[in-house]
């Protein structure tokens, strides 16, 4: 690889197209800036190798330094060594993201596994690889980024039915009339973005969503402390989903911020999901037409590009959906008003286990959760389609816009008034579900996901055409380019045994403390230092309640701090949680 020394000059040439997925206006205004600083271990290949290379500052990796984001590429389809696996695990710890590029789905489970997170990421098709997987770690929480090469041209309709309107008469006299001639006119040639346009714009996105990671942790930091106690963001940590599904110089992005729990009680793991996008299309707004009269043909007012609908439907497949209901979902119907609010309340009783913000594992008599966001929803009808087409756990929306309005009448035409400003601009619809989940449904599968659809229309519309002031035919709306996207979202189980500290700190005289433990299995317990015993070496069920495991630590007389580990295992291997065991040399 040629590595550049200073990419200063193209950065300041290129225009980012600004798309901040964790808040702001998204979209294509201009962005200019420094490349970002980035270690290459590998050889950059795939479909978004070149325009990457364009918005970064690349030096070769170390193996050890942890200053720059680290991106992974292997051309020959190897494994991730050991050596790359320790430094990608010091980078995320040190707050940086870590991308592994042009990958395939087992490529991707295999980085995850090496570095400590649940390999459960799937593909739509095996022919598709993701050209872009980013890994980021704060505070407790995961933030993945997705970009695929996936992004065909917008469908068209194979042909189109058009107008033409044509005086019969002298243009001034009253016995002109207007004669419609229709003729049919092809649109399988459908213009759209070249691939490497998309691509370009699809690293700018990735760009925004590297450098912007202290704005994410702000915002979830933000809504923590807008919470009770035992609210579930308080207690947990979360697993935030980015997906880019950008069409050209249109910005579709979307977020999932999952939280995940299990109740004891209930024997139900309950995943509390929070679907938030910028959608901008206004790169495809355009008036293409003025309405005028060129004697005898009427032009009327013409505009295409506009969003006329947007789809969202997300579910399950391996389940009976009459098994795995919508607990909760917002927002409902609306319709005539300027803002909607997306939120509910919801609770869960008992003991519940959650995976912690600083432990593996979180112990709780019961959570809470609470959400209210509110976003802009002017001249757009909201459709609330949750459990639709015959499923219980569809959580699905539609969001509508109206069509462009009638502007000033004229002689022969009548104008149009510009789309609806959300219809061309960025849009930030926020939809939120819960879903329960049987433990023995989910127990059959390794790994957990839903599929989503997201959807858009454009469309044009034609403006009135009139006889002496007087309507002759109605303004026209229609569809025009239509684009629907299907993919999966990885959902991370709860987990099913759980302590109620992550840590135990001793003096150094030889003492015995007690830690809660719940769990839904069988276990084993094992401790990694002989100085540290575990009373309690195995164990049953403890059926929604809460019993208490014993931890012996021998005197420290080694003149150090000396640490241990307590794991408890469950017996079929599924599940595990474990305490550190910290002895002071005072």
């Amino acid at each position: 690889m040629n590595f550049k020394k200073n990419c200063l000059l193209a950065a300041a040439i290129l225009a980012l197209t600004a798309v901040v997925t964790g808040g702001g206006c998204g979209g294509s205004g201009g962005d200019s800036r420094p490349p970002v600083k980035a270690y290459i271990d590998g050889e950059l290949h795939g479909d978004m190798a070149g325009a990457l290379t364009d918005y970064l500052d690349e030096a070769r990796y170390d193996n050890k330094s942890t200053d720059r984001m680290l991106i992974i590429s292997r051309a020959d389809n190897s494994e991730i060594d050991d050596a790359t696996a320790a430094g990608a695990k010091a980078t995320l710890a040190a707050g940086q993201p870590v991308v592994i590029e042009h990958a395939d789905e087992k490529e991707i489970n295999n980085f995850l596994s090496k570095i400590g997170i649940e390999p459960n990421f799937k593909t739509e098709s095996a022919d598709v690889p993701v050209e872009l997987f980013a890994v980021e770690k704060r505070e407790g929480n995961t933030f993945f980024f997705v970009s695929t090469n996936d992004a065909p041209a917008p469908q068209l309709p194979l042909v189109m039915e058009e107008q033409e309107y044509i005086i019969s008469g002298d243009e001034n006299s009253e016995k002109s009339e207007v004669i419609s001639n229709s003729r049919t006119v092809s649109t399988d040639k459908p213009s759209g973005s070249d691939n490497a346009a998309i691509m370009r714009h699809r690293v700018q996105n990735f760009i925004s969503w590297a450098t912007s990671g202290n704005e994410r942790i702000t915002q979830l930091s933000a809504e923590r402390q807008k919470n009770s106690a035992d609210d579930l963001r308080t207690l947990a940590s979360a697993s935030v989903w980015d997906r880019d599904l950008s069409t050209g110089k249109q910005t579709y992005t979307i977020r999932y911020t999952i939280y995940s729990c299990h109740s004891f009680k209930q024997k139900k793991d309950y995943y509390l999901i929070s679907q938030s996008a910028q959608l901008n299309p206004s790169s495809e707004w355009r008036r293409t037409q003025e309405g005028h009269v060129s004697y005898p043909k009427i032009y009327t007012a013409k505009v295409e590009g506009q969003t006329r609908k947007y789809t969202f439907k997300n579910y399950w497949e391996e389940f009976n959906y009459a098994e795995v209901p919508l607990v909760k979902s917002s927002p409902q119907n609306a319709n005539e008003v300027t803002t909607v609010t997306s939120g509910y309340t919801w609770s869960a009783e008992g003991n519940i286990g959650f995976s912690g913000l600083t432990a593996t594992g979180g112990l709780s008599g019961g959570v809470s959760y609470s959400s209210s966001e509110s976003f802009n929803v002017s001249d757009c009808r909201v459709n609330d389609r949750c459990g639709g087409d015959g499923k219980r756990d569809m959580a699905s929306w539609e969001y509508e816009f109206k069509n462009p309005e009638n502007g000033s009448r004229y002689f022969y035409w009548t104008d149009l008034k510009d789309a609806p400003l959300l219809s061309r601009s960025n849009f930030q619809p926020v939809n939120q579900w819960v879903w329960c989940v049987p433990r023995d449904f989910s127990d059959q599968k390794n790994d957990l996901s839903f599929i989503s659809e997201f959807g858009w229309q454009l469309g044009q519309s034609e403006g009135a055409v009139n006889v002496f002031y007087i309507e002759h035919t109605a303004a026209k709306h229609r569809s025009w380019k239509t684009l629907n996207k299907t993919f999966l979202v990885p959902l991370s189980k709860p987990p099913l045994i759980v302590l109620s500290a992550g840590q135990v700190d001793f003096t150094k005289s030889g003492e015995s403390k007690s830690v809660k433990l719940v769990s839904a299995k069988d276990w084993t317990s094992e401790s990694s230092q002989n100085w540290c015993k575990i009373q309690e070496t195995s164990g049953t069920s403890t059926n929604g309640e809460s019993t208490a495991i014993h931890i012996t630590v021998s005197p420290n007389n080694t003149g150090e701090n000396r640490e241990a580990k307590v794991k408890l295992t469950s017996k079929d291997g599924k599940d595990m949680a474990e305490v550190k065991v910290f002895q002071s040399q005072y």
